[in-house]
């Protein structure tokens, strides 16, 4: 950190310099002159200890080279990892030039370091270029190291940070936009930090909804980040099932909030796409307007081409698909791995659950058409402020005394018996009030 006052000749007097200050010191930085900055007759004092604690060129310097100490290992057979380290190898060495400070060019043991740090190929690589130089310092290895990071670069696609001012440059496709937790939802998180690599697969799982006497395949996205379970309020409709009015307030990182006014809770059951296999109850699910989960694509072939460990696994593809349900930790037993098998560390995992095999993880092998970006999602929880005590005491009893849709067993009253002896039937028709309750 470097501090400058701004004296007349910019215009700026010992009042607009402590307005900066203000605004702009953090952390131990503000904690060390927080007195002083009471007074514009301070300014000048306030300077002296941030220029001795920040201000010192070689504190910068000391900074990046501890930068570059903390930086994961190059790896060969991952040639990102090189480029990496080998710009922040230029960053340093262009900043020693820039200071003056020409001595850490020739500080032996920090040369020692970088080069250990080097897989076994280009260490040998660096000990024939070192046959070449009459002076080995910290500048001629920046130049070698620099050279290789050139190469590396024309031959890989590498991670970018898109900056703000350049946010028409989309590359990323759409990240999640909801998944709840108690009401959790994957919101757009509108980073920039953009990865120009394969996206991942997320665990989505082929399914079919039950209900009214209808089916509909769908897929569902498991979510263990979620506390409760969603689908979209479009799906719902689609089946014509009886539904509870829960209106919801959501927020996420940051304290971000957004209203579900029209949420309502529904009973939906699920089942593999199989016709033997067993169908679920998904209680309490509650709507959402639009998931907006992202778009997945697996090709079975593709797959057990790059992975051996998933020759001779049953899998299905798909394209370019939509998950419209998302199920969270409230139903985790729907997602739990039955039985899985994996490969090597970093490869994507298949598992079975009980609503079928589901491929998951990162793909560290292009196996897609072309590279695709994709961005982190983050899991929101529902609002505290949805409902007062009284609100919310009111539908917890409406629902209980709720049917929740056909095919329920209830209780057929009889006066003419005690209750413990009413018999149990089935719900094939309900009748619903002005008010859209069933009573």
């Amino acid at each position: 950190v470097r501090v400058r006052l701004l004296r007349g000749e910019y215009g700026y007097n010992d009042v607009d310099n402590l307005d900066r200050l203000q605004k702009t010191l953090k952390g131990k930085a503000l904690e060390s002159v927080r007195c002083l900055l009471m007074h514009p007759s301070n300014v000048p004092a306030v300077i002296r200890p941030l220029r001795m604690l920040y201000g010192r060129l070689e504190i910068i310097v000391h900074s990046l080279m501890n930068k570059v100490r903390a930086m994961p290992a190059p790896k060969q057979e991952r040639l990102n990892t090189l480029i990496d380290f080998g710009v922040a190898v230029q960053n340093l060495c262009a900043t020693i030039t820039a200071t003056g400070l020409d001595e850490y060019m020739y500080n032996v043991a920090l040369l020692h370091e970088l080069t250990e740090r080097l897989p076994p190929s280009l260490k040998l690589n660096w000990g024939c270029h070192q046959m070449s130089l009459s002076r080995v310092t910290l500048s001629s290895f920046n130049d070698w190291l620099n050279h290789l990071v050139q190469a590396a670069s024309l031959v890989t696609v590498s991670s970018v940070h898109i900056p703000d001012g350049l946010s028409d440059a989309r590359v990323a496709s759409s990240a999640t936009e909801a998944s709840p937790t108690v009401v959790s939802e994957h919101r757009n998180s509108n980073h920039n930090q953009i990865a120009l690599v394969e996206p991942p697969l997320f665990r989505c799982v082929p399914v079919t909804l039950h209900g009214n006497g209808c089916k509909v395949d769908t897929f569902v996205f498991l979510d263990d980040g979620s506390s409760a379970t969603f689908v979209e309020h479009a799906l719902v409709e689609e089946h014509g099932l009886h539904r509870n009015p829960h209106p919801l307030c959501l927020w996420w990182t940051g304290n971000q909030k957004r209203e579900e006014k029209n949420s309502v809770r529904v009973t939906l059951r699920v089942s593999g796409r199989e016709k033997t296999d067993k169908m679920f109850k998904l209680p309490n699910v509650h709507t959402v307007q639009s998931l907006a989960l992202p778009k997945q694509s697996l090709s079975a072939e593709k797959l057990q081409r790059a992975f051996e460990h998933f020759r001779g696994l049953k899998l299905n593809s798909y394209t370019d698909i939509v998950p419209r349900v998302l199920i969270g930790i409230d139903n985790c037993q729907l997602g739990n791995p039955l039985t899985y098998r994996e490969g090597k560390s970093h490869e994507p995992v298949a598992a079975k659950t009980r609503l079928g095999r589901i491929v998951y993880g990162s793909l560290q092998t292009n196996i897609g058409d072309g590279a695709k970006g994709f961005l982190n999602h983050h899991s929101p929880q529902t609002c505290p402020c949805v409902h007062s005590k009284d609100d919310r005491i009111d539908i917890e009893l409406k629902e209980y005394f709720a049917i929740d849709s056909l095919d329920d067993i209830a209780l057929i009253a009889d006066n003419n018996m005690p209750r413990n002896c009413w018999p149990k039937g089935r719900v094939i028709e309900v009748v619903r009030a002005n008010d859209g309750q069933v009573r």
